[in-house]
């Protein structure tokens, strides 16, 4: 087999392939894909009126409110559309289950203290505190970066669903444009599940002799984003 690869190599087979593989081929698929999201968002994107998506435009309208409160600078009227907007959408929420979302409580503490601010008449500046100062926490924080590393062993048994379900909630407030939370995590931990979805990465390869556990595949809502902003 590697001779062959040589021969193939040695009369630029292997060079043609490639540039049609990377030129023509994953060109048009790619250019299939992007098509395919956008006519998904132009049908269904922005325009939805599901209680999710209402919950995102709920989010970002906050975050900016948010992010005037915290700049200092204090101007009647700065930010009325979006207050205006938040509190429309509250109101449509106000009956559906995603009430009980810890964003839809930190959205609505934003419109009012935006609303409070406003009918203050001195300057508002932001009360900014040390977050996890202690140097103690600096290092744990610094150590788990660095000493990051991808797992290809593991032991055969399944993740209680507590520690599932607390990845999930810390995921959920992760950093991302403008509030929107888009992150939706899959998981699985039936066996013949895992193997498929394995069988779906490339890079799922050299594991030891036990089949991962769990398999989690993260994902992102595009509904919650236009056509201009998809890549953020």
């Amino acid at each position: 087999m590697q001779k062959l690869k040589r021969i193939m190599k040695y009369f630029g087979v292997v060079s043609l392939y490639r540039f049609y593989h990377h030129t023509i081929y994953m060109s048009w698929r790619i250019l299939i894909q992007e098509a395919a999201k956008a006519v998904f968002l132009l049908r269904s994107g922005k325009y939805s009126l599901d209680d999710e998506v209402l919950l995102t435009k709920l989010r970002i309208n906050a975050h900016i409110l948010d992010k005037g409160l915290q700049a200092g600078e204090r101007m009647l009227g700065r930010g009325k559309s979006q207050y205006n907007l938040c509190v429309e959408l509250i109101e449509k929420l106000d009956k559906s289950r995603l009430t009980s979302d810890p964003s839809f409580k930190w959205a609505s503490d934003k419109v009012a203290e935006y609303k409070a601010v406003q009918r203050n008449k001195e300057i508002y500046l932001p009360d900014y505190k040390p977050i996890h100062s202690s140097e103690e926490i600096r290092k744990l924080l610094y150590d788990i970066i660095k000493s990051r590393r991808c797992a290809r062993s593991f032991l055969d048994r399944k993740i209680e669903p507590e520690i599932l379900e607390h990845l999930v909630s810390v995921v959920t407030w992760g950093r991302v444009s403008c509030n929107r939370q888009p992150t939706f995590l899959h998981i699985t931990q039936k066996p013949e599940l895992v193997k498929k979805c394995l069988e779906q990465c490339a890079g799922a390869t050299g594991f030891g002799k036990i089949q991962p556990p769990c398999f989690i595949a993260v994902c992102a809502d595009i509904r919650l984003y236009n056509l201009l902003e998809m890549f953020l």
